[in-house]
């Protein structure tokens, strides 16, 4: 995407990015390895150490992935979830590593920005991936150390997550979150993810994949996939792959 708009894939590009759509809110990941994410590329602390000179911090999120996310990419979905189905206590010290990694990027960039989205995908197209037991016995718990580095300076702890997890959001503000981010709308019914998380939980999203991949609809258009008020602010699950995705998104927020 960066090559199409003729902009640098590091942080003069992500600046350029937020320019040129004039955000409001903007989000950067975070991590040890520039070049764990194909396709992306993920900043570590120190490059960061001065950007609150460019940009309002207010203004600043960061994402870091979360223990699940980690598991899924050192050992694939199926080793990931294979000792949250034999063994909790198993589950529990398989995990325990991968939470102090993204506690400690957390607490690295202590100060900086206004919220941290922890990115771990528990939810397929028809619901949660992990039994609700598992997800309280290992995963709640390793949320609430992450979520409590986050609240430890004053930041929001926001979780995104691909698939249905409306049901899953007493659990997520159990553990200490303070909204969703980058949620599917089309999986997540957003009314009752509200009411759910209660009056201050934020919700961050509404945009519809399918007019990120091929444009928003005419003006004035009926869409029952249209954020309603309850989206506290726009953003999409769906990953910006080219120029096109950017121009459609450009679109949709001029529409929105």
């Amino acid at each position: 995407m960066f090559g199409d708009l003729g902009l640098p894939p590091d942080l003069d590009g992500h600046l350029g990015l937020r320019g040129s759509a004039g955000m409001d809110l903007w989000f950067l990941p975070l991590g040890e390895d520039p070049v764990a994410h194909p396709g992306y590329r993920t900043f570590a602390p120190e490059e960061l150490r001065g950007l609150g000179a460019l940009s309002p911090p207010g203004l600043l999120g960061l994402v870091v992935d979360g223990p699940f996310g980690r598991e899924i990419r050192l050992r694939g979905l199926e080793g990931a979830l294979d000792p949250l189905v034999r063994s909790r206590a198993a589950a529990g010290a398989a995990f325990a590593a991968s939470t102090r990694a993204a506690v400690d990027l957390v607490a690295a960039t202590r100060g900086l920005g206004w919220a941290v989205v922890v990115a771990d995908d528990l939810a397929g197209q028809t619901g949660p991936l992990v039994h609700p037991d598992a997800l309280r016995a290992v995963l709640l718990p390793a949320y609430a150390r992450l979520t409590e580095a986050i609240h430890g300076d004053g930041r929001l702890a926001l979780l995104h997550s691909d698939g249905a997890l409306t049901e899953l959001v007493p659990d997520l503000r159990a553990a200490g979150f303070d909204g969703l981010a980058a949620y599917e709308p089309e999986l997540v019914d957003a009314r009752r993810a509200l009411a759910l998380g209660g009056a201050s939980w934020r919700l961050i999203g509404g945009v519809p994949a399918t007019w990120v991949l091929e444009g928003a609809p005419p003006r004035g258009a009926r869409d029952p996939a249209a954020p309603g008020p309850e989206v506290w602010a726009l953003a999409s699950a769906c990953g910006i792959a080219d120029g096109a995705c950017w121009r459609h998104l450009l679109e949709c927020y001029q529409l929105l």
